[in-house]
């Protein structure tokens, strides 16, 4: 079985990489892989002398386990991944009396290791009541339990060697596929990426844990041009956790050949999206209990309604039955798999036999169509219903993804859609239209009794949708139910990153951005946080922006719940944009690509005669151009992301911008050369602002530092620790420097030596930079107060905006201009440093910080919407480009410049 190495592979190939985001940690060729299968054979046979024996395996994806398990079948023992939870892999060690463990951490049970380059690989005997033997057996594997009762397969030779058989003629695998080998370890559809990779000689991709969870860090570690993957199979829950713009890239990338979909039913909705010549995508249908796929399907560019399970794979028979146990070549019912060679048993049965799967598929002339579970028919007023046509009633009338789910403790219908980007303030309005939507269109028997929205469909760690967890949601909103904060607090990580009670408890050391959050999406966790919660936790706040899970979770053990009312802000002086009859319009003068999301705002700054624009993206580039004509003037490549804007030296010969990689750098743009850079401990999304008469920058960083520098050579002048990090670019004035942090805390430092003259704690997060107006410092807190401050850092009055508040504030003569997350551009007039309300425009956008030209305001919107106000709340001129936008627009003579999450910097003219 599984002969190696095959016969056309070289042993210098690669066999697996440990890649991040494109960078090769760890790789192994297939001499390596070979080289270390002796070592551990040697290892485990001094050790293990009985014969047939199936070892437990503790480990997550590694480099070294396509050795481990060719060193197992050599010996003839066959293996079980365990479960990471301590109580569940006890259970299956005492069920199916495993003595020997392999690992890699050690413990008291731990009786030898074995030196792996810097690794050790620790074997641990455990004690158990009987010894079994396993024959003829590859692996043992359990079951999920979420459509059933869990139970242990155990899987023969022959039966996985069919499959992979099968897959590798279908798929047409060669030894230069690279393959992901990303499935969770104790879901079967693993052991076909890793058999496929090894029996073709191909090599297995794996990535960081952090890389796996963080849907954004996935995509850039799957997908990377030069050390990405191109053989994709995939539960479509874990796919669809990627965006749209990410899908469509994904569709379209010509390196990647097969993108094959098991485990849940086909995503229809990827019919109507357009993809690469050499792309092809399979649609997987099979059973644990009958080693994994047992039928496929090649989905052709040809239109069809419904994607068909497709032929069955080599040695493998399936069959519709009706209730009576028939089979039927029309109509519904149950789908059986069964096969004379492909064996294997579950739990101590001795005569497998045609396997009811507990599916429900239609079965006509054009094929066999999936309907859902048979615990997923339900009978409601008399009529009988699949919840998966429910799902696809819904998201033809809405177009939006959803999951239905039936609450047999309460008989009620729940719908969640799953909307990636929303806020509490636009939740209840897109609920409400999709009410009225279904009332017209769903009927009577097919209407939810209760309709939520996720961020994420949660799901298992096998990837597939947890109802469990959509139950929970529920339930912890009903007001019967009594709750914690902890309760509240899981509830909210399995809404907005798809996060399962039990996954959870696995990821406690990573944070809140690890799971893929961001700065956006953490205020709006934090407010929905306190609304259940009914009360201020100021270290909760430090802790979700700064620290790991567990620590959050400490942080509000003792958090007592107190439901207060909602309160409600009236504005009598806000009042909607009306559109002015102008001769003036934007129109799109360049563009130029950066190859992926410029979220950083652009600068503008002069060399004698000619006017540069310098700007970043997530795609590592940096790039100074022609302002007027769109031309690369300069281009350079760093590390790692670019999110913070750039500062221009007082001669504008120089660049400084900070990197993802923690360093700030400072570019020489005439001679396309790093003149130096400067380390810091941890990410800079700051912008740095010249002090010291221009001789140095000033900035902060992640690592809770305000770092000053010289800038001729880059070397420290002074480095202050404020204890948070920061993102808000420092203002200078007067020897002193004001600085803000993501939790929250407003500092005036000494620009001499980073003292830290005064320190005043707020409640929120501030990303904004704040504004001096004569003696007075303004600071937008998140939550869309602005705080107005003395020079010594005392209080002088506040503001209280409707919504949240990310945008930085502009000073315009006695006014502060900033845009909101409620959709408002705000003027103030400020007096002695008390404000007041001089416009509030609504723009149906959540804006980002504007600019003031000409007498007019520009800002730009998140849904790509560009306007032009004057100060007496008309839009002059507005203009739409073709994605998101997190940038700020900058402005010079008549041009306005802004990056967009289409990877592209927009050059805008105003034109009359």
């Amino acid at each position: 079985m599984m002969e190696f190495p095959h016969d056309s592979v070289s042993l210098n190939d690669s066999a697996i990489i440990l890649s991040d985001r494109g960078l090769i940690k760890k790789k192994l060729s297939y001499n390596e892989v070979y080289e270390i299968k002796n070592l551990i054979t040697n290892f485990i046979s001094n050790h293990i002398t009985s014969d047939n024996q199936c070892i437990g395996l503790r480990m997550t994806h590694n480099i070294y386990i396509p050795s481990i398990i060719l060193s197992l079948q050599e010996l003839q023992h066959c293996f079980i991944f365990l479960p990471l939870d301590d109580k569940e892999t006890l259970h299956t060690i005492e069920q199916l009396c495993i003595t020997w463990v392999i690992s890699f951490r050690n413990n008291e049970k731990c009786v030898a290791t074995l030196t792996l380059n810097e690794d050790k690989l620790t074997l641990e005997k455990h004690c158990c009541k009987q010894t079994t033997t396993y024959k003829d057996l590859y692996y043992i594997i359990k079951t999920s339990g979420t459509t059933g009762e869990s139970k242990y397969v155990k899987v023969g030779k022959e039966s996985i060697e069919s499959n992979i058989t099968s897959l590798s003629k279908i798929f047409k695998i060669q030894k230069t596929d690279v393959i992901y080998f990303g499935t969770t370890l104790t879901f079967d559809p693993s052991m076909v990426e890793l058999l496929l990779a090894l029996n073709n000689g191909a090599c297995l991709l794996i990535t960081i844990s952090k890389s796996q969870i963080n849907p954004t860090y996935l995509y850039d570690t799957l997908f990377h041009p030069h050390n990405g993957i191109n053989v994709l199979q995939i539960v479509p829950s874990l796919f669809s956790r990627w965006s749209e713009q990410q899908i469509i890239d994904i569709l379209l990338n010509k390196k990647l050949n097969i993108l094959a979909f098991g485990g849940e039913c086909f995503p229809q909705s990827l019919l109507s999206y357009k993809r690469s010549d050499s792309l092809r995508i399979f649609n997987l249908y099979g059973i644990t209990e009958i080693s994994c796929w047992a039928t496929i399907f090649e989905v052709g560019t040809a239109e069809i309604e419904n994607v068909p399970l497709g032929v069955a794979l080599d040695d493998t028979l399936v069959e519709i039955r009706d209730e009576s146990g028939n089979p039927i070549n029309d109509g519904e019912g149950e789908i059986y798999i069964g096969s004379t060679n492909r064996i294997c048993f579950v739990n101590d049965e001795i005569n497998p036999r045609f396997r009811a799967t507990g599916d429900i598929a239609e079965i006509n002339n054009l094929g066999i169509f999936y309907k859902g579970r048979k615990n997923d028919v339900i009978k409601r007023f008399g009529h009988k219903l699949h919840l998966s046509y429910i799902e696809q009633m819904v998201e033809k009338e809405t177009t939006l993804s959803n999951t239905c789910v039936w609450l047999k403790s309460q008989s009620k219908l729940l719908l969640f859609l799953i909307i990636e980007t929303f806020d509490e303030q636009t939740k209840n309005k897109i609920l409400d239209k999709v009410r009225i939507k279904l009332l017209h269109t769903l009927p009577k028997q097919h209407f939810p009794d209760y309709i939520d929205i996720v961020r994420k469909c949660p799901v298992t760690s096998h990837g597939k949708i947890n109802k469990n967890a959509l139950e929970s949601i529920y339930l912890n909103r009903s007001q019967t139910v009594k709750k914690t904060a902890t309760d509240i607090l899981e509830s909210l990580f399995c809404k907005y990153f798809g996060i399962s009670k039990i996954h959870l408890r696995e990821l406690q050391e990573a944070t809140f951005f690890d799971l893929g959050g961001n700065s956006i999406l953490a205020v709006q966790f934090l407010n929905e946080f306190r609304e259940e919660v009914g009360a201020d936790c100021p270290d909760f706040v430090t802790a979700l922006f700064e620290k790991d899970i567990a620590t959050c979770f400490q942080n509000i053990h003792c958090v007592q719940i107190n439901k207060r009312k909602r309160s409600t802000f009236k504005n009598d002086h806000s009042n909607a944009a009306k559109k002015t009859k102008t001769d003036v319009e934007l129109k799109i003068a360049w563009t130029y690509n950066l190859q992926a999301c410029v979220d950083s705002s652009p600068l503008v700054f002069q060399l004698k005669e000619q006017i540069l624009l310098a700007v970043g993206s997530f795609s590592h580039i940096f790039v100074v151009l022609d302002a007027v004509k769109g031309e690369e003037i300069a281009k350079f490549v760093l590390p790692d992301v670019i999110e913070a804007s750039p500062c221009v030296s007082s001669c504008c010969n120089y660049l400084y911008v900070g990197c993802f990689d923690g360093c700030l750098y400072c570019l020489d743009f005439k001679n396309n050369s790093i003149k130096w850079f400067y380390p810091t401990c941890d990410r800079i999304k700051c912008k740095p602002a010249l002090c010291q008469e221009f001789t140095s920058i000033v900035f902060g960083s992640y690592d809770k530092h305000v770092h000053c520098i010289n800038t001729k050579n880059g070397s420290c002048v002074w480095k202050t620790s404020v204890e948070e990090s920061v993102t808000a670019t420092p203002v200078v004035e007067k020897k002193k420097i004001y600085i803000a942090t993501i939790c929250g805390s407003c500092l005036c430092l000494s620009e001499t030596n980073g003292d830290i003259l005064w320190r005043l704690k707020t409640a929120n997060p501030i990303f904004g930079s704040p504004c001096i107006i004569d003696d007075t410092i303004a600071w937008p807190n998140v939550n869309g107060c602005i705080l107005f401050l003395s020079s010594n850092g005392d209080k002088i009055d506040e503001f209280k905006s409707n919504g949240y508040l990310y945008s930085s504030l502009i000073r315009y003569n006695d006014m502060i201009i900033f845009g909101s997350h409620n959709h408002s551009l705000y003027i103030l007039e400020i007096d002695n440093g008390h404000p007041k309300i001089k416009k509030i425009v609504e723009l149906n956008d959540v804006l980002t910080t504007p600019c003031v030209f000409s007498d007019r305001i520009a800002v730009a919107g998140n849904s790509g919407r560009i306007f032009l106000v004057d100060f007496e709340g008309a839009v002059v001129a507005d203009t739409l480009i073709p994605g998101n936008i997190f940038s700020s627009i900058v402005v010079h003579d008549q041009r306005l410049f802004v990056g967009c999450r289409d990877n592209n910097l927009y050059c805008i003219e105003v034109k009359k």
